[in-house]
């Protein structure tokens, strides 16, 4: 058994705090009513648009939204079971900044597994989701300590991205009654968004004209600025566009390098640590989308069923893959080189995204790879 498990929560799975330590993601007044306040990131070509300083708080266990009566769990039963299954000492939530770059919290995590590590203690990563990438940006560094590492989990990580990062970059993701907390606007500002959209290669955006795909067309940095994508889709009179165009371009380019150092794993030494990947199966989740190019429409996107049923062009035509609902199940797969790398074992879920680690076969076989049991054992 490991001396000490770290989890790590996916995309919005952590709070975010302001310099008085009082939530902004998120509490119960945020959710029942739209407020003013956006998680955007201070980017260089905001001009006039409030940017709050905010750090990481804990793992986002439950939101209240009736005090003392309703609350919405998030991950707080799947950390009850942690410490129920294991002894409460050993388990350590990590949370970190989900909107910035993944390798800023890999470094976080790789700087903590090397403390552990120096104590003489051997350390499980347990990673859901966008957790997932960071623990690839860690494990990517020629720094990680692989001899202090006994188990790694990742529970549907989005390893070649999500289709939904794109059309959140340009629609928003409401929070309850919130429209604004999660804005298009905000969600453009986040390095995160980049690096968790598809792999370049994936054939993401199709011309419905003749219903083709647009090869590369979501990591090309002009066409984002033509098309009125991200934060052109967003953007205030004040801002700054050569400043805007300058950080798409980095993005997309920082998503590219950082899909290299995911790769980048150094297989002779971990190949005798034991890895569990889960992929979530069963459920429609978003793969492509249309872009309108006919004359008198162009630039109109289809990004979601509603507006594809109001297109008589795109009648039959899907939107979806097999997937989690938020990841499909082939971004979900390992990367080549890790799957040579590890002892990897595959695990399927039925589950929801969100609700994958609370999958009592997928909490088995996280106990079997924990304790160094074979599957067929009993707990």
């Amino acid at each position: 058994m490991p001396d000490h498990i770290l989890f790590l929560p996916g995309f919005k799975g952590s709070r975010l705090v302001d310099q008085r330590g009082r939530p902004v993601w998120i509490s119960t007044a945020q959710a029942a009513r739209t407020g003013t306040t956006r998680l955007a990131l201070p980017q260089p070509y905001f001009r006039n648009q409030p940017a709050p300083d905010l750090a990481p708080g804990s793992v986002l266990d439950r939101v209240v939204v009736v005090p003392g009566m309703w609350n919405v769990r998030i991950y707080g039963p799947f950390l009850d079971w942690l410490a129920h299954t294991f002894p409460a000492s050993v388990i350590e939530p990590f949370p970190y900044d989900w909107r910035r770059d993944c390798r800023v919290a890999g470094q976080e995590l790789l700087d903590r597994v090397i403390e552990i590590g120096g104590q003489g203690k051997r350390v499980a990563i347990i990673a859901h989701s966008t957790g997932g990438l960071v623990a690839a940006a860690a494990t990517g560094s020629t720094l990680f300590p692989w001899s202090a590492l006994c188990g790694l989990v990742t529970i549907a990580v989005p390893f070649r991205g999500t289709a939904k990062m794109f059309r959140v970059a340009l629609m928003g993701d409401p929070v309850g009654r919130n429209q604004r907390l999660l804005d298009g606007l905000s969600l453009s500002s986040f390095e995160s968004t980049y690096q968790l959209l598809s792999e370049p290669d994936h054939p993401l955006i199709y011309r419905i004209s003749d219903l083709t795909p647009i090869p590369g067309a979501h990591f090309d940095p002009v066409r984002w600025q033509q098309a009125g994508w991200g934060p052109w889709a967003h953007r205030n009179p004040d801002d700054d566009e050569d400043s805007m165009a300058s950080f798409v371009a980095d993005q997309l380019a920082q998503a590219r390098a950082f899909r290299h150092f995911r790769d980048r794993f150094p297989g002779n030494r971990a190949d005798s640590i034991p890895l569990l990947n889960v992929v979530g199966t069963g459920r429609p989740t978003l793969d492509r989308v249309f872009w309108d190019d006919r004359p008198g429409f162009r630039n109109r996107m289809v990004l979601n069923a509603a507006q594809r049923d109001s297109t008589p062009e795109l009648v039959g035509q899907s939107l979806a893959a097999d997937g989690d609902g938020t990841v499909t199940s082939a971004s979900a797969r390992l990367p080549d080189q890790w799957a040579v790398s590890l002892v990897a074992r595959n695990q399927s879920s039925s589950y929801e995204h969100g609700n994958i680690p609370n999958d009592p076969d997928v909490r088995r076989a996280i106990r079997h790879l924990l304790l160094g049991q074979h599957p067929e054992e009993s707990a």
